[in-house]
């Protein structure tokens, strides 16, 4: 990397004291001025071709005009246009020095009050970022300690350590401050302390609740007097974001209540660190309410401005020239900080058409830059369902189908992904919108996008075309007009592409807008099996299944994907069983099985539930498939599940085996099938401890599955097999739990008379809609049938469900 030219070593009155370049072509330089004695930073870094240098230079100016001790003070920045033929401009920025380091160095020097003092400053920090829409630069290496020396009393100076070397040691106070400049310039990268959500998305931005997600890990640092490595041990050697939200917050609370943090700021931290990224408290909700304060005044050097109204932006933005060079970058700035404003949750009916109107202006289809601010200003408001209605109202579908159609081209494919990221949020369970979608026949601009040769190159965009298709799905209109061949082959040739594994959200995105068009749609499950849409689904699942991480998000998109493509339809169903289905979820549900042994969570638990999801939706009705997954040792692999405790506590992924169990076992067609697989000894034990687990559950749908599955069992297996598993005594035991925990009473009837004709005539179970008292009444009948079953069900205290008064 070269530079134009470069200041600060040809002034005379400064000396270099240190250089450092790092892989990722940034320089760092440690000046100091011998006249004063005063250290300075200087950071060069270089810009990529894709961005504005102009731009983000006026950004980065336009910041530095404000002042908050909580953030480093930026003295000075330059732009170094390239030095020669294919070099890259580079921008230059002067910084204060902080004297004590960074986080990781000055951490476990912090008193009770200087870690108080440094939580507040970060918060402070956070909240004026998030105030300018600053976003992506809360990790260590930016949470930076500078030396400050109290001014006497009645006198204000602002003398530091570095220049008063005569200041005693014990009255040199750390403040904490954020140096988020580089974020300006430079994308952040993924990192220990980046939030879920950015990575499972690669290509997503940071936002004010990613950084909210950063700070909650950082105070955990402060608090728990650890460095990020010594976070990383405590966290398992793992990414925050790699663990679920039990496992995080149980590792998180154990170091803090250790070094007595008061219940309210622990509270508060475990809050910061919530999977759901709404539910995470801004910084300022925080200080109020840790200790009733607020928010710094943070003035402009040059005088306080007003900002500009809502209808006043939208006035400027309209008189505005049709041109990439126009000059917006002070008016997106303030677009941004509205969009996020609290005046806009929920926005208000004119509020809205002001948006519109912004939309609808000449510069925003003409300038990149325009649209791609708007567009992520759009989906942050659309998160609120009363902000999609009002917009939707306001014609926000014919503005954005307006931007859809502008051609794409390498200087807009930004622009565009976040245009597209804005369909899918306010296309969203919004009839209005939806309605108006289809009216405009939006289908023919994405199928434009789709034919691009762009679409194939940047997995950014397809991954936001692909987002945007699964949520228009939703809507049945959307999803006829969609439903064509062009779609089907692009999103399967995504599929099938180079893209996987290096971009997995990509691929996942695209997955489920496969399985939103085809779901309960004949037509489009034709169309995407031309496509050849099952093969390339099921070759994913056995890669999956042979990967030693397998990735569980796009895992649950597969399972369900493949699911909707099969649903109610009898040839999606035996195309699947020919390309070998079965014995691709199969493989998977080992893997995770396997994993899950080691350490189980919520996650795998949740993508088991999917894929017996799907196992439920081809086994439906079908004697071919129910055939193959018994030959495939279904009823093995459902006991091994039914064994692992994050399977047993997770309502969906039991329910699901349940299913599958009572439709294996009540297919009379398959009765000598059933008879060789034998009742699994594994299962029935898995059954059992199930029906214990789900009488501490609410979901009554659980227990009435798992009765239906173990009436099932019991029906086909005969009274005989229980005896010689050994397993009554245990089954009436956790049956009377289960009754008792869902407060059942006997139904009226007549008790054991209808147990004869249970067993002896092979009924099926009863239909669909009884209670679940009379499920559990129907499952003592069998029980009471079997060898020593009538006098476990009356030690168990179920004498009541067989018809025998209570004891006085």
């Amino acid at each position: 990397m070269s530079h134009s030219f470069d200041p600060v070593p040809n002034d005379p009155q400064l000396q270099l004291l240190l250089s450092h370049s790092d892989r990722k072509g940034r320089k760092i330089e440690l000046m100091k001025d011998n006249d004063t004695g005063n250290i300075v930073v200087m950071k060069t870094c270089s810009i990529s071709a894709t961005d504005e240098p102009a731009r983000i230079l006026e950004r980065v100016k336009e910041l530095s005009q404000l002042e908050n001790e909580s953030i480093v003070r930026c003295m000075e920045a330059s732009l170094n246009p390239p030095a020669g033929e294919g070099a890259l401009a580079s921008i230059t920025i002067v910084l204060d020095y902080s004297h004590l380091g960074n986080l990781d160095k000055y951490v476990n020097n912090l008193s009770h009050s200087r870690r108080t003092n440094a939580a507040q400053a970060l918060l402070e920090g956070i909240d004026f970022l998030e105030e300018y829409q600053v976003f992506g630069s809360i990790k260590p290496s930016n949470v930076l300690f500078q030396k400050v020396v109290p001014p006497p009393a009645g006198e204000v100076t602002e003398a530091s350590a570095g220049g008063r070397p005569d200041v005693p040691a014990e009255l040199v106070l750390p403040q904490l401050r954020l140096d988020p400049w580089m974020a300006l310039v430079a994308p952040a990268t993924l990192c220990d302390f980046s939030a879920p959500e950015l990575a499972s998305q690669p290509r997503a931005r940071p936002d004010s609740f990613s950084d909210r997600f950063a700070a909650g890990l950082i105070l955990a640092c402060i608090y728990g007097d650890m460095t990020s490595a010594e976070l990383h041990r405590v966290l398992d050697k793992q990414p925050a974001w790699r663990l679920d939200y039990e496992r995080r917050s149980t590792l998180i609370r154990a170091r803090l209540a250790a070094r007595s943090v008061r219940q309210e700021v622990l509270e508060g931290i475990l809050e910061l660190l919530a999977q759901e990224p709404t539910s995470r408290p801004s910084a300022l909700s925080l200080l109020e309410r840790w200790w009733g304060g607020g928010r710094r005044s943070t003035t402009p050097v040059h005088g306080p401005e007003a900002a500009p109204t809502l209808e006043q932006l939208a006035q400027s933005f309209g008189a505005l020239p049709p041109s990439p060079d126009s000059p917006c970058v002070s008016l997106c700035a303030a677009l941004d900080h509205l969009s996020g404003s609290p005046e806009m949750m929920p926005m208000a009916p004119r509020q809205g058409a002001a948006w519109v109107s912004i939309l609808k202006a000449p510069v925003t289809a003409a300038s990149p830059y325009v649209m791609e601010r708007l567009g992520t200003a759009l989906a942050r408001m659309g998160v609120h369902l009363t902000n999609r209605t009002v917009l939707g109202h306001a014609h926000v579908a014919e503005a954005l189908l307006a931007l859809l159609k502008v051609p794409l081209t390498p200087e807009n494919t930004v622009a565009m992904r976040e245009i597209l990221h804005a369909v899918a949020i306010l296309g969203l369970d919004s009839p209005y919108t939806q309605s108006a979608f289809a009216k405009g026949r939006i289908e023919e601009p994405l199928m434009a996008l789709l034919a691009s040769p762009i679409f194939g190159a940047d997995p950014a965009l397809a991954e936001q075309l692909g987002a945007a298709l699964g949520s228009l799905a939703q809507c049945p209109l959307l999803r006829d007009a969609i439903g064509h061949p062009q779609v089907a082959t692009a999103l399967v040739g995504v599929l099938r592409g180079p893209l996987y594994p290096r971009y997995v959200d990509t691929v996942r995105q695209c997955c489920r807008a496969v399985g939103a068009l085809c779901v309960v749609h004949i037509r489009n499950q034709t169309i995407f099996r031309q496509a050849g849409v099952v093969g390339a689904l099921i070759g994913l699942l056995l890669v999956e299944a042979a990967s030693q991480v397998p990735a569980l998000s796009l895992d649950e998109e597969l399972a369900r994907c493949l699911g909707n493509c099969c649903t109610e339809n009898r040839s999606a169903q035996n195309d699947l069983l020919r390309e070998g289905a079965v014995r691709a979820l199969f493989a998977l549900t080992r893997k995770l099985i396997e994993s899950m042994r080691i350490r189980g969570t919520t996650a795998e638990a949740k993508c088991i539930e999917w894929v017996f999801w799907c196992c439920n939706r081809l086994a439906e009705g079908n004697t071919a498939a129910q055939r193959a997954f018994l030959e495939a040792s279904a009823t093995e692999l459902m006991g091994a599940a039914l064994h692992i405790p994050a399977v047993v506590t997770s309502p969906g992924a039991a329910e699901e085996i349940c299913r599958l169990v009572s439709c294996l076992c009540g297919c009379t067609a398959l009765e000598g099938l059933v008879a060789a697989v034998g009742p699994q000894k594994e299962l029935f034990e898995g059954l059992t401890a199930l029906l214990r687990a789900a009488g501490a559950q609410t979901v009554a749908s659980l227990g009435e599955q798992l009765c239906v599955a173990l009436e099932a069992m019991l029906t086909h297996c005969g009274p005989a097999a229980l005896p010689q598993l050994g397993l009554t005594p245990n089954l009436c035991t956790n049956l009377a739990a289960f009754a008792k925990a869902h407060g059942l009473k006997p139904p009226p009837g007549d008790g054991l008379t209808r147990c004869g004709v249970r067993v002896h005539q092979m009924a099926p179970p009863l239909a669909a809609g009884q209670t679940l008292a009379e499920r559990v009444h129907e499952l003592a009948c069998l029980l009471a049938a079997a060898q020593g079953g009538k006098e476990a069900l009356k030690e168990a205290g179920l004498g009541a469900f067989l018809g025998e008064s209570p004891p006085a």
